[in-house]
């Protein structure tokens, strides 16, 4: 879902963008006409937005069923399609912590250490800043949804568009995603996770809603994860769109400092 209202920086939404993936509009007038393509095109552009600002809360349940859970507090910005920058906030043990995405490329500053990683293609399977957390640093990427996946319109159910998105990156930790587009209240409502190793791993669905600026915006996510049998839930605080940003967040060398 995070990488469905990534179009804002999908990177920083979802992380939350996209955090943060998931809002996106869609009219249902004429949609049956449409190809898969086609409805994933306005799922990306009627989030566009130039720039954004949020913050994040993440809640980590060890255990499907516990109301107990390791809580962090992040920072994010997004920029364009493809950049996007998160700070961890909260808990003491984790403050400064940055993750900068830019246009695939991911760096990790470590406070604890003072150096810099830059994560491979293929290590983007591994959680957000190591934190524990089921969002993985693919899950909260950013880029054209449209460029990185392609897609098939699978059957409707229940009201939904059920479709099918198989990456076009060959280093891809996922074989294919399902994505559940609402025709009634225009938004993609869940994703389903496949890997070759696993089948059906994580499943991430939209628990709230509300309509900020203009567009309506998955509040909290939360992401199951089968294989592990826990739970991480993203909640989306004080969204802003199209504000003036620092350019150090997004510039490789400076977003350390």
């Amino acid at each position: 879902m995070m990488r469905t209202i990534r179009r804002t920086s999908r990177r920083a939404l979802v992380v939350a963008l996209a955090l943060l993936s998931l809002a996106a509009g869609l009219s249902p007038q004429g949609a049956l006409a449409q190809d898969a393509t086609e409805i994933m095109r306005s799922v990306e552009e009627q989030q566009d937005a130039g720039t954004s600002a949020m913050r994040i809360s993440m809640h980590v349940y060890d255990r499907p069923d516990s109301d107990e859970s390791r809580d962090m507090y992040i920072e994010s910005y997004g920029r364009g399609d493809d950049e996007s920058y998160m700070e961890f906030v909260s808990p003491r043990s984790l403050k400064g912590l940055r993750v900068q995405d830019l246009d695939g490329e991911v760096r990790v500053f470590f406070p604890s250490t003072g150096r810099v990683r830059r994560i491979a293609s293929g290590q983007k399977s591994g959680s957000v800043g190591g934190v524990g957390g089921d969002f993985s640093y693919e899950d909260m990427g950013g880029g054209s949804l449209l460029e990185e996946y392609e897609f098939t319109l699978m059957r409707e159910e229940r009201g939904s568009y059920v479709i099918r998105g198989v990456p076009t990156d060959s280093e891809s930790s996922y074989d294919y995603l399902t994505y559940y587009v609402d025709r009634n209240h225009n938004v993609v409502t869940r994703i389903e996770y496949y890997t070759p190793e696993d089948g059906h791993e994580k499943t991430m669905t939209a628990d709230s809603f509300e309509r900020i600026e203009g567009r309506l915006l998955a509040t909290e996510i939360t992401m199951e994860n089968h294989r592990k049998h826990r739970r991480t839930v993203l909640r989306i605080h004080d969204v802003r769109f199209d504000v003036a940003l620092d350019d150090r967040y997004f510039n490789p060398n400076r977003f350390y400092r």
